[in-house]
């Protein structure tokens, strides 16, 4: 009997410490911001990322240090698993298919406060896959996310150089 329940007690163990059971590693290239927004969004949310993402890399040429690959939000399913994802969205509009994506993937309250109180940008950190970033930009207007970005985008920019450094540091010898 103690025989029975030793072993149940060691393939217990090894299945939750040695299996790694869980979220698959994040997609994609490091540099690499995906952001899902509605095509009429895009020149709005280029101003607001911007804010954040001002980094330019001299090798021999200016580049940004960050590419961004713009997706329509109908895809977001194909990209939820990569490094940086951003999902935005401006106004109310119900027609809206970045509208309709963050009202799907936010609360209610959680909705309500991006439009109406002052939360119009939610971080969080491996919510599809283990090492990612995970960003929701949503806003009643453009200066509102701005205002916002001016005030929260020197934290937000260090979590992605700090993922980009951590998933980098693996390649170094």
């Amino acid at each position: 009997m103690h025989n029975i329940i030793f072993k149940c007690f060691l393939i217990s163990i090894f299945a939750f410490y040695g299996c790694e059971i869980g979220k698959p590693r994040a997609d994609g290239a490091d540099n690499e911001l995906v952001l899902v927004t509605a095509f009429e969004n895009r020149e709005d949310i280029q101003v607001v990322i911007s804010t954040i993402f001002n980094d330019t890399l001299y090798s021999p040429q200016p580049e940004p240090f960050y590419k961004i690959v713009w997706v329509d939000p109908e895809n977001f399913n194909d990209i939820k698993f990569h490094v940086n994802v951003i999902v935005a969205a401006l106004g109310k509009d119900p027609k809206n298919k970045g509208v309709r994506l963050v009202k799907k993937l936010l609360t209610a309250d959680q909705y309500r406060s991006t439009m109406e109180g002052d939360n119009h940008l939610i971080f969080s950190k491996n919510v599809f896959s283990r090492d990612q970033n995970y960003l929701i930009i949503n806003g009643p207007n453009q200066e509102k996310l701005i205002e916002k970005v001016k005030d929260q985008g020197l934290w937000l920019k260090k979590q992605y150089d700090d993922l980009l450094f951590k998933r980098q540091s693996v390649h170094l010898f």
